[in-house]
């Protein structure tokens, strides 16, 4: 009986070890992290993440930084365990259910004096498995890389471990009771031994394998996100070809402008003390054409209350077409080819912008809109004044990666400048046309020493290239107007949001 007890005791010994040993958990992909929004430190928001997103696996605090949240956002160093990642309800420490840390980029707390958000990044697109896998939740990531194929192969290596697990104790369990109620049989005995110890060599295999990759290379176990370069929508006619430098003339606009900047700003689903701190900067609030009054209207390019370039309204333009929606007479057929746009389509366009400034500050909205990349409108307001195409062609020379969801009403720290990758002064590139090939590769497309014409053209010479010319953009300079501006005309116009 004592030698009965004592084979049970074994026995029973190592099936729980080989039970908790199935239940070994690989190095999780994700991480979830305890948060509290700004002005609410008692609130626990659970926000999940790739751990690539955080500083180090086990430190939660720049996930605020990392991920592009509003300021006032602070995490707490140690990640939670999948058993305290949940609800209240559900046993958890966390609020609500647990959710994507992009879910929340730009988003508005009650009671924070971050700023509403505006636009929100594009929902999140989930594979939807028709085998469900036990434990396995997918996450999106960020947009411009993805795991799920990362988190696939975990969530079934995982899986396929607890079955393994399972398996093994359960022909441990057997032997053992072969080995138990054999009796004298010498043969029954040793088939027991034999099958306990399949068991558990087996297992060991499968667990070992995991310990023997961690200990040559930690890197080797942990599949890392594919990183996929993603194509950024910028129509073409963004690529403004030429630098506007703003007229801002003196005295107070006329109340007609400012109300036609707010309708066209609204009607194109934009903040309108943002286009009217564009505008101001641009003309003064005054409807005329670039370099007015020593610039001959028909030598002008851009018109209107905030200088839209003609060429940017060709008849194929998507620009055209949405302002044409909205404005259906808005001149048609003068201007076909894109390519080449004649004095006299541009003077039609032109005055038309000019005698319709609620329509020109709509298709100055509407480009501000577009090229608000990420929902960053820094980068908005920059690429508004240098053109879309000069600010990506830098931004690809220097490498220089957006965040997202960076607002003009937050304020314009150096913080906010590196994040929205905005140059101190650009080159204006061209994509409309062949003529004139793209300036100044050699210096990261810095165009500097810049100063306006008669035209308000900015002109400069390259920066590592003083003999080469180049057009272009104060685009710090113009931002930081827009920026500074902003409140003024909120508190003058109250026509925020």
């Amino acid at each position: 009986m004592p030698l009965f007890a004592a084979r049970m005791l074994i026995i029973g010994g190592c099936a729980s070890a080989l039970f908790f040993a199935g239940a070994l958990e690989v190095r999780a992909q994700t991480a979830c992290c305890e948060c509290h929004p700004p002005n609410d430190p008692n609130t626990s928001s659970c926000l999940t993440v790739q751990v690539s997103k955080l500083n180090a696996e086990d430190d939660c605090v720049p996930l605020p930084n990392n991920v592009g949240l509003a300021n006032g956002w602070t995490c707490k160093k140690t990640p939670l365990s999948s058993t305290k990642c949940k609800a209240v309800s559900a046993g958890g420490v966390c609020k609500t259910t647990p959710v994507d840390a992009y879910s929340m980029v730009g988003e508005a707390v009650a009671g924070s004096t971050a700023a509403p958000a505006q636009s929100k990044p594009a929902p999140a697109i989930l594979p939807q498995l028709n085998t469900k896998i036990p434990g396995l939740v997918l996450n999106a990531g960020d947009g411009e890389s993805s795991s799920l194929l990362a988190q696939y192969i975990s969530g079934v290596y995982r899986y396929a471990v607890s079955i393994v697990a399972i398996v093994s104790a359960i022909m441990f369990i057997y032997g053992a009771f072969l080995y138990l109620v054999s009796g004298a049989t010498s043969q029954q005995i040793q088939k027991g031994k034999d099958i306990m110890l399949d068991a558990v060599v087996g297992l060991i295999l499968v667990l070992s394998a995991t310990a023997i990759l961690r200990t040559i290379n930690p890197a080797t176990i942990r599949l890392n996100a594919l990183n996929i370069s993603l194509i950024v929508p910028i129509d073409y006619q963004f690529r403004g070809d030429e630098g506007l430098e703003g007229t801002g003339a003196a005295g107070e606009p006329k109340e007609a402008i400012v109300q036609a900047v707010i309708e066209g700003s609204k009607l194109a689903g934009v903040d309108p003390c943002i286009m009217l701190a564009i505008c101001e900067h641009e003309t003064g609030l005054r409807s005329i054409w670039n370099g007015w009054p020593n610039n001959p209207k028909e030598n002008a390019i851009a018109f209107g209350p905030c200088q839209v370039l003609a060429t940017n309204f060709h008849d194929q333009s998507p620009l055209a077409k949405r302002l044409r929606k909205e404005f259906p007479d808005f001149p048609e057929g003068v201007a076909p080819d894109p390519r080449q746009m004649s004095k006299t389509a541009k003077l039609v366009i032109g005055d038309w912008f000019l005698q319709n400034p609620k329509a020109a500050a709509f298709a100055a909205a509407d480009i501000f809109r577009s090229a608000s990349y990420r929902g960053n409108e820094l980068v908005g307001v920059a690429a508004f004044g240098a053109g879309g195409g000069s600010i990506q062609t830098w931004r690809t020379a220097t490498a220089c990666s957006v965040k997202s969801g960076v607002k003009i009403s937050g304020g314009g720290d150096a913080k906010a400048f590196a994040d929205s990758c905005i140059p101190n002064e650009v080159a204006i590139v061209s994509k409309i046309t062949d003529k004139r090939p793209e300036k100044c590769p050699e210096s990261n497309y810095e165009c500097v020493d810049l100063k306006a014409d008669k035209t308000a053209t900015l002109r400069g010479h390259c920066r590592n290239n003083p003999n080469q010319e180049c057009k272009g953009m104060k685009t710090r300079d113009f931002v930081q107007y827009v920026i500074k501006a902003y409140p003024r005309m909120v508190q003058k116009y109250r026509c925020a949001g």
